[in-house]
């Protein structure tokens, strides 16, 4: 039988292309196909090519395995990735990541080769992760920290390598999903207490995310020129990321109507302020810290003997409340600004208190004569 050449001539149009096409087994033993122009369309060179390819293909089961020997981790994340690839990243994503890699991603696989990175020893971390104890256990537990954040990262570096061209294959790493827990946020009574107790700023920074459902970094960024108070509207255009400016996450700004109430209140903190002044600042001028957000919010709520809830919930507390009022859920995810329906559904689950009430609208069925 006569062997098939892996050279065959391509007709596209007026050209004729001279395309390297054979099949493989590869390191699972599957049989695939290389099919792709030759880099120089002469007949020598393209018969010499497919033949480099077709014995790497045999040698280590993939015609794209790199005969180079990979960097190690610490190497490619100190030469490629942080200056080429972590620029792109947002502030606050960066200083994450940093986070991640001195607390023992660095240490972990730092000596490895990329292409030495494989399920079984990042299953291994994560499970030496898992239980290492916390410095400051959450409640009086000793949990140990999550592997979710640090494999991602992980897999983001080996994903960027790929692109650079240091690795030939995305290796198959575990995945760690997030534990699913039943959304709460606070009820209207807690929501009215901040509101009527929070001095200053803070009670303009607890209206802006219980009632137009803005990102705490969106409120801090919020100028005076995003507030159209004559057509009671509010200008998402951008949002502080580790104290930095940058546009809304998701890229796309967005518009939000604004109650009555809050346009009154938003009046008396913007009166003869310029377009460029922040709208919430403290009482020397300053835009607030995101931190001190935290800490005044968290204050605030012990003071007044109330549940400690995060700054984020007041945004769930927005969307809640605007689910159970009737809006549609593409109403809400424009509102906050989700870039896919899914992320506003995980808003729109039954809190708490929603599941007492639809439990407390039961009644025992009633006895009837044949029962005894």
């Amino acid at each position: 039988m006569r062997r098939r050449s892996p050279i065959r001539q391509v007709k596209r149009g007026d050209t004729t292309r001279l395309v390297i096409d054979f099949f493989y087994l590869d390191e699972h033993g599957k049989r695939q196909r290389f099919r792709r122009d030759a880099s120089v369309q002469t007949m020598t060179a393209a018969r010499a090519e497919a033949q480099r390819l077709m014995e790497l293909a045999a040698r280590t089961g993939s015609p794209f395995a790199s005969t180079k020997e990979a960097p190690t981790l610490a190497s490619f994340v100190e030469t490629t990735y942080r200056p080429l690839f972590m620029p792109q990243l947002r502030p606050g994503t960066r200083s994450r990541y940093e986070g991640l890699f001195q607390t023992g991603l660095l240490a972990a696989f730092g000596k490895l080769r990329l292409d030495q990175i494989h399920y079984k020893v990042v299953l291994a971390f994560a499970n030496e992760l898992r239980a290492r104890p916390r410095v400051r256990p959450l409640r009086g537990k000793r949990r140990g920290i999550q592997p979710r954040g640090h494999v991602n990262l992980l897999k983001s570096v080996l994903r960027a390598a790929v692109q650079a061209g240091e690795l030939s294959d995305m290796p198959k790493l575990p995945s760690f999903a997030m534990p699913k827990k039943l959304p709460a946020a606070p009820d209207q009574g807690h929501v009215a207490a901040l509101l009527d107790g929070a001095p200053g700023w803070l009670r303009l920074a607890v209206a802006l995310q219980s009632l137009a459902g803005l990102r705490q970094g969106e409120v801090r960024a919020l100028q005076v020129g995003d507030l159209d108070l004559e057509q009671r509207l509010l200008f998402v255009r951008r949002t502080f990321s580790d104290d930095t400016l940058v546009p809304p996450k998701g890229g796309a700004e967005r518009v939000v109507p604004l109650i009555p109430e809050l346009v009154e209140l938003l009046r008396q903190a913007i009166r003869g302020r310029p377009a460029t002044a922040f709208v919430v600042v403290d009482e020397e001028g300053s835009v607030i810290k995101r931190q001190t957000v935290l800490a005044r919010l968290k204050a605030l709520q012990k003071k007044a003997g109330l549940r400690d809830w995060g700054s984020h919930s007041l945004r769930h507390f927005f969307c809640s409340e605007l689910l159970r009022r009737g809006a549609s859920l593409e109403a809400a995810r424009v509102l906050l600004g989700h870039s896919g329906v899914k992320t506003t559904q995980l808003y729109a689950h039954a809190t708490r208190q929603d599941l007492h009430d639809a439990v407390g609208r039961l009644r025992p069925p009633a006895r009837t004569g044949t029962d005894r």
